[in-house]
């Protein structure tokens, strides 16, 4: 059998790189498993001496980028895989590393172009989710200083000038820990009202900041709306005392209350979803005005 010696020349450079490599390591080195992988050891010192056979590796990263609205650019970590071109050891010892795909990360904070406030979208992962992707049924979530707001559809949250990219994946148990935002005031709003959203997406005027902390509301506890979305929100137009408790529904004109008859409810074709009820303290905020008798 004839010897073929360029493989045999080819084993005498790879043993005397890996010889070179290992003991100009330190002893802690050398013993250490993570540092004595053979191929990716001696794949760079076999580059370094020019000799062909480099094994590249890309580490993948994830990126959250801040952005704001006079600069909105979001940054999106794109999935890269750690891989080996192969190397003069593979022949030897096989491959030296596995594909390994990192998941795809999105997410951003932003700020509104009209508040300071920074803010963090959210939406609970569903098994036909998409990363980047927003279905008309996805409820997106604005986390504002450790409280949540729910925008109301994804009209709203285009017209904010959101993107869905930046939308980021959250279960449902980290959800729950955030508490809802109740209060709100309108963007260009120059009387600077503030607005009480319900359980049933409703909103009525605060008439005072007694009334606000009467709720356990605090004045950092407000954000600040646009005009579309509040336009969304039906207005609570009825309301009745809580404490103490009264079946009188009352109907709310501006900053005043006035009686209805039960002919007059009926008349109207007022709801039980359409009546709010109202503490001791908002009660006695409204002044009293003209029955409504029918």
């Amino acid at each position: 059998m004839t010897k073929n010696p360029t493989i045999y020349r080819y084993i005498a450079i790879t043993l005397t790189a890996f010889n070179m490599v290992v003991f100009a390591l330190p002893v802690s080195a050398r013993t250490s498993p993570q540092n004595m992988d053979p191929v990716s050891t001696v794949d760079t010192v076999l580059c370094s001496m020019g000799l062909g056979g480099c094994a590249k590796t890309a580490n993948p990263a994830s990126a959250t980028t801040t952005t704001n609205n006079a600069s909105s650019s979001s940054s999106v970590a794109t999935g890269a895989s750690d891989s080996s071109s192969g190397g003069i050891l593979n022949f030897f010892f096989g491959s030296g590393s596995s594909t390994n795909k990192q998941a795809i990360l999105y997410g951003a904070t932003i700020a509104k172009a009209y508040t300071v406030n920074q803010i963090t979208l959210v939406r609970v992962a569903r098994s036909d989710s998409v990363p980047g992707v927003l279905m008309s049924n996805d409820q997106v979530y604005e986390i504002i200083r450790g409280k949540k707001h729910l925008l109301p559809n994804l009209d709203i949250f285009f017209d904010y000038g959101f993107k869905s990219q930046e939308v980021q994946f959250i279960t449902q148990e980290q959800l729950d820990k955030y508490q809802e935002i109740r209060y709100i005031q309108v963007s260009g709003d120059k009387t600077k009202a503030t607005y009480f959203i319900n359980d049933n997406g409703m909103v009525r005027r605060v008439l005072s900041q007694e009334v606000l902390e009467s709720y356990g509301g605090r004045t950092e506890d407000i954000i600040t709306a646009s005009k579309k979305e509040f336009n969304f929100y039906p207005e609570i137009k009825y309301v009745y005392s809580e404490r103490p408790y009264t079946r009188d529904i009352y109907l709310v004109d501006g900053a005043s209350k006035k009686y209805l008859t039960p002919m007059a409810v009926k008349r109207m074709g007022v709801q039980v979803g359409d009546v709010a009820p109202v503490n001791e303290t908002e009660f006695n905020a409204y002044s009293i005005g003209k029955p409504v008798v029918f």
